[in-house]
């Protein structure tokens, strides 16, 4: 079975917290927007739209994304760090992804991973 992937899954993201935050219940989102936002993972979904609200009243952080499915869910993340919060979220991804499995729908693919399969039929049709 393929790797679990959870970017792959994911096609849009919005972040959004207060900017004067307290540094405990904000550190995590932070974090994760960093992370989401970095070229490894931007590099395993080019497609991946990310938003950023950030704001000046006091509203607990909050993390909504919508899946390749169309679901769409949102999560209060205040005072989670960030390996809490993308545990989270590869559960929920590798449950959709298992549901495409047992469905036989194919699975979402990075763009690393089809210019790998293109780049290995090229060299296979040149032979």
């Amino acid at each position: 079975m393929a790797k679990h992937v959870p970017q792959l899954f994911l096609k849009s993201v919005s972040v959004r917290f207060a900017a004067f935050d307290r540094p405990r219940r904000s550190n995590g989102i932070r974090e994760f927007w960093r992370q989401i936002d970095s070229d490894s993972w931007r590099g395993k979904n080019g497609n991946l739209e990310l938003s950023i609200q950030i704001h000046n009243y006091d509203e607990s952080p909050v993390l909504g994304f919508e899946l390749v499915d169309g679901q769409k869910i949102e999560m209060d993340v205040g005072n989670m760090t960030v390996k809490e919060i993308i545990a989270d979220l590869t559960g929920r991804t590798r449950s959709l992804h298992y549901d495409l499995l047992m469905k036989g729908k194919p699975l979402p693919t990075s763009e690393e991973q089809e210019e790998q399969s293109s780049g290995a039929a090229k060299k296979k049709a040149k032979k």
